[in-house]
Parts: structure tokens; sequence; C-alpha cells
């Protein structure tokens, strides 16, 4: 088998595709089914693993800060906004999104209804929302039963490409 890291996986080039999946096969293997995320971690302690340093590539206090951001990330998305559309029918969206501010080039959370009425930062949420059905289409692609759902979603890319 060989094994590669995902083209969008920003994972550093020293590590090794091939040792981390053959050890990841072998974890597999000796679990007799699944395994889980723990069970890496586990296999990853041994410092001579070439898991190592794809897990722990950094100290506790800066995995834990990384662990808090994440979990604040998480609480971020998980808060909606009640509103009614144009038929006056109750929807519900994402309260904040993430964008790049103009100002500092960071990623920031803004009001979703703020963002969408800045042309930048609409054109920024339409490119993620593509870039993400993009990443299912490639995901799922052999599925035949989805393949009027693909058909769409390309056409879709192609005019919004077009724009």
């Amino acid at each position: 088998m060989v094994y590669s890291f995902k083209r969008s996986s920003r994972l550093p080039a020293t590590l090794d595709a091939q040792s981390i999946g053959e050890e990841l096969a072998q974890i597999r293997e000796d679990a007799g089914a699944g395994f889980s995320p723990r069970s890496v971690v586990e296999a990853a302690r041994d410092e001579d693993s070439a898991l190592y340093p794809a897990i722990f590539d950094c100290t506790d206090e800066e995995a834990a800060e990384r662990h808090w951001e994440e979990r604040a990330s998480f609480i971020v998305r998980m808060v909606v906004v009640a509103y009614e559309d144009d038929a006056n029918a109750p929807r519900q969206t994402n309260a904040f999104v993430s964008v790049i501010e103009h100002e500092t080039q960071e990623p920031r959370y803004l009001p979703v209804f703020v963002a969408m009425s800045d042309e930048d930062y609409r054109r920024q949420i339409v490119d993620q929302c593509l870039d993400s059905l993009l990443q299912v289409r490639h995901k799922y692609a052999e599925y035949k039963e989805f393949a009027r759902v693909f058909a769409a979603i390309d056409k879709t890319a192609s005019k919004i490409r077009a724009a």
C-alpha cells in the first residue's frame, strides 16, 4: 500500500506519510478491527514512532492552548440566530462566520449579517462554501447515488468562478 497525505493537510513536510500510514495500518491490525484516536495517541507515545512528531508536536501547555482555542471555535460555530426570510418563514443560520479581516489580514469572526453585507466578506464566505462542497464532491465521487447532486455542484462552481 502506498500512503500519502491529502494536499490540503498542511502537515509539515518532515512527516513521512508512508511510515505513518503503515503504523496506522499496524494499529488497526493489532486492534483486530477499527481503531480509535486514543489508540493512535498511545502508539505515538513511543518516541521512535513515526507518529510521535505528528502527534506530540508541541508542549503540553501549547497543546492545552490549542485545545481551548479549538473548543472556543466549536462553541462559536454552534451559536445560531433566528430570523424570518422574505416569506416570513422562520429560519436559522450561524450567528458568526469566519473571515479574513480587511485591515489585519487575520482570521476573525463577524456576525453573519455584517459579513454578508460586505462584498469582500460575502465572497470569502461563498468561496468557503464552494470549497466545502467541492471537498465533499471529491470525497464521495465514486458514489453514483449522488451523481445528480455532484452535477449541480459542478454547474454552480462554474457559475461562481465565472462571476
